[in-house]
């Protein structure tokens, strides 16, 4: 098994998606354990490529060809587990994820989804140009614990703040946690709008996330989280 888990962490690390695929088809194949190919592979490898991004050693395309081979291979494990009736919803914390109305830009989202992914986590990934009610309508459906706001416009930065309001409005806030990240987007605007978090990147964002799941606290908090601020209990 370990040598699976070894080969696989290396093609993602490389970026390679092809050989992650053609081992992680060789590895199901094997009768190795799903989960444990995401969370001692693709997780572990997912958190070396953060750190390596953040350290300023590796830079976004080195990042997005990772997360792409990590998509590769969680495709086929997700495929598995339909299989095997394995991997339900029911065990796993719902997040709602888009890019806000009027933006068309998907590349950050995308790669925010695959490293959520990675982390256990089940994303509802609803597009691009997305509504205010749209992310709230999600959240409702599928009982979200994190609703997450990307945007790379600025004229699409208000619709955060309108998130949050709404919320407020149909006595939703304390439900959600809402993060908010995009290339426009600063912590001080974060403040400003009342979000419970801000994440600068996708690696970040990943991290918050986690954070937020097993800090025990409700929302919504006085100022937003940022990467290393919440102290878990």
């Amino acid at each position: 098994m370990s040598k699976f888990i070894e080969e696989l962490r290396e093609a993602i690390i490389n970026g390679d998606r092809e050989e992650a695929e053609a081992i992680t088809k060789k590895a199901l194949e094997s009768n190795i354990d799903p989960q444990v190919l995401i969370q001692e592979a693709g997780s572990k490898a997912m958190d070396i490529v953060g750190q390596r991004f953040n350290d300023f050693e590796i830079f976004l395309p080195d990042l997005t060809l990772a997360a792409d081979a990590m998509k590769g291979s969680v495709g086929l494990i997700i495929e598995k587990l339909k299989e095997t009736g394995g991997g339900g919803e029911d065990s796993v914390a719902n997040i709602v994820l888009g890019t806000c109305f009027g933006d068309m830009h998907d590349i950050g989202k995308n790669l925010v989804s695959v490293l959520m992914a990675t982390a256990g986590m089940q994303v509802h990934d609803i597009g691009v140009d997305v509504k205010v009610k749209d992310f709230i309508q999600k959240a409702e459906e599928v009982d979200a614990k994190i609703i997450a706001m990307s945007s790379l416009l600025s004229t699409s930065l208000p619709f955060m703040e309108d998130l949050i309001r709404i919320l407020k409005e149909k006595n939703l806030r304390d439900k959600y946690y809402v993060i908010v990240g995009g290339g426009p987007v600063t912590p001080e605007f974060a403040v400003e709008i009342g979000a419970d978090a801000y994440g600068r990147s996708a690696v970040d964002a990943r991290e918050i996330c986690k954070q937020l799941l097993s800090s025990g606290k409700k929302p919504p908090f006085e100022k937003p989280v940022i990467l290393g601020d919440l102290k878990t209990n």
